[in-house]
């Protein structure tokens, strides 16, 4: 249940706070838009991901 937690954490910050009212119109018409928006939501999501493992485990950011 906390992953889904954090998942959605990600999918909020990648489809709502980051993304420009111009950016979600245009993705359905341009795949350079697409693109951007693809990218942009992967990064929130792979970063939600992250957040969560080092959430857990602390000592994650300690080990080499």
């Amino acid at each position: 249940m906390d992953s889904l937690f954090f998942l959605f954490l990600g999918h909020f910050a990648g489809d709502y706070s980051f993304q420009s009212d111009a950016l979600v119109k245009s993705k359905s018409v341009s795949f350079i838009a697409l693109f951007i928006h693809s990218c942009i939501y992967s990064i929130c999501i792979i970063g939600a991901i992250l957040l969560r493992d080092i959430f857990y485990n602390p000592n994650l950011l300690y080990e080499v």
